[in-house]
């Protein structure tokens, strides 16, 4: 069978990114037929697992064809030889040249990233060649390896039951519930008990590093005008020995119902790294007495990648 031209146009991938086919020709291993491509911009798209192609069949003359035809689409990771990550043979129907096709065997472990080339062949002729490359239109940009991850903040939480004494003589008791600690002095002596509450995160996410843009800490206080938070600080380590400060801040915490307060970090540390990205949180507790308690529900610290 001698197709003289096929002309394809790669509308939208709704596996993982949305593919569009650059301008070129292909010759196909039968006399002068050829591929031209061409990428459309449309309105979005309900993302469905199919990539939709559309095309334009022609006999050897550049006459439009009519009628039923089975169409083979590959996708490929190298642009000559290999093996397609996927497949898909459509019958479609032909009128005046046009047909619409769904390449619906593909998998997001297809499609994960990598450049790609699209091979057609028509009923029982070769392949076309060369392939055409699939390029990525720019919405999708931000999915390739090593692109840059932006947007809506990210958040991380640490129940209140995750904590330690700042000093292990310290006296300091607490009844746990639920994620929540309700902490006590321990003892008679009036003053001020610290813990800690460690905070475990991926210093660097998608390859970006992260930047810790605020701590949040959600608290109750039994009796705020005995005992109350008075102390707030969040370190980041950068080596065995050493730390900088994200935020440190004295204001009394006083509130009798359930509440929460947020800072913001030190702008000029707070990005995290692969080699700094341990962080804790310490909290100052004031006691005048050991009835009533300070409860810690909680912390969330808000992130965003470094772009």
């Amino acid at each position: 069978m001698k197709i003289e031209r096929i002309a394809l146009v790669v509308l939208a991938l709704a596996l993982m990114l949305t593919l569009g086919v650059r301008l070129g020709q292909a010759q196909v291993s039968g006399p002068a037929a050829n591929v031209e491509a061409r990428v459309v911009n449309g309105p979005a798209a309900a993302m469905n697992d199919v990539i939709p192609i559309q095309g334009r069949l022609t006999d050897a003359s550049g006459i439009p064809l009519n009628g039923s035809y089975s169409i083979t689409a590959n996708i490929y990771d190298v642009s000559a030889g290999g093996v397609a990550r996927c497949t898909d043979t459509d019958t479609v129907t032909v009128t005046n040249g046009l047909f619409n096709m769904e390449i619906d065997f593909c998998t997001p472990s297809d499609i994960n990233g990598d450049q790609l080339y699209l091979g057609i062949k028509v009923e029982s002729d070769a392949e076309m060649t060369p392939r055409q490359g699939i390029y990525a239109v720019p919405y999708a940009w931000n999915v390739r390896p090593g692109a840059i991850i932006k947007g809506a903040d990210s958040y991380l939480f640490v129940p209140g039951t995750l904590f330690f004494k700042d000093v292990s003589t310290d006296s300091t008791r607490w009844n746990m519930a639920g994620g929540a600690t309700a902490i006590y002095a321990g003892s008679a002596v009036v003053g001020t008990r610290h813990i800690r509450i460690p905070i475990t995160i991926p210093a660097v996410l998608y390859g970006q590093p992260v930047r810790v843009t605020s701590v949040t800490v959600y608290y109750r206080c039994q009796n705020g005008a005995q005992n109350y938070i008075t102390e707030t600080e969040l370190y980041k380590q950068t080596d065995a020995d050493s730390f900088v400060s994200l935020v440190t801040d004295t204001t009394n915490r006083t509130s009798n119902t359930a509440t929460s307060y947020a800072l913001s970090t030190d702008a000029a540390n707070y990005t995290l790294s692969s080699t700094e990205g341990a962080l804790t949180l310490r909290l100052g507790l004031f006691f005048i007495d050991d009835t009533n308690y300070v409860q810690i529900g909680g912390v969330r610290v808000t992130l965003v990648h470094d772009y």
